[in-house]
């Protein structure tokens, strides 16, 4: 949304995105939704981010970041597209029973390996608050799936994230 790159909104549009999601909170304004909406792109804003947003807020927001995510034709990031864009893409993964493909962290990657401890702090918080009520909304059959289907997920996600950091 800086004023350099506002001259992508266009290029973006005719790669075939359909869906702008903002990940950011405080930073935001009504130019870049209207620079979006103008350019036919559908905007949605969905603060993430490690510690400082309160986690029923970023639960009551999840099941419709998902449904932009499963419709596809997406751009979503953060202000550098890298810390909160990672947890934004590692709770769809762990939480959106859709989902299937286990998400690259570039953000997270340091010369010593997958750095974990603020994705993990957010999925944990999440995980922690919440109930059944939000599982039915994110379309889980049941707590129970839910909960084999998560535990198999992390532990994915995890081993993944670490074996590609191996390899750099």
């Amino acid at each position: 949304s800086s004023k350099k790159n506002r001259k992508f909104i266009i290029p973006v549009k005719k790669c075939g995105i359909k869906s702008v999601i903002d990940l950011r909170d405080k930073y935001t304004s009504g130019k870049y939704k209207d620079m979006c909406n103008n350019a036919g792109l559908n905007y949605y804003n969905f603060p993430i981010d490690s510690h400082s947003i309160e986690d029923r807020r970023i639960i009551e927001s999840l099941p419709e970041m998902f449904d932009v995510i499963n419709d596809g034709n997406f751009y979503i990031a953060c202000a550098q597209g890298l810390h909160r864009t990672d947890i934004a893409l590692a709770l769809n993964y762990l939480f959106n029973p859709k989902s299937k493909d286990v998400p690259v962290m570039y953000g997270h990657f340091r010369d010593s390996g997958f750095k974990y401890d603020d994705i993990a702090r957010r999925i944990n918080s999440i995980y922690k608050n919440i109930n059944e009520d939000d599982l039915k909304r994110m379309s889980w059959g049941s707590s129970s799936s839910f909960e084999k289907e998560f535990t198999l997920r992390k532990k994915k996600f995890l081993e993944d994230n670490r074996e590609r950091a191996l390899k750099k």
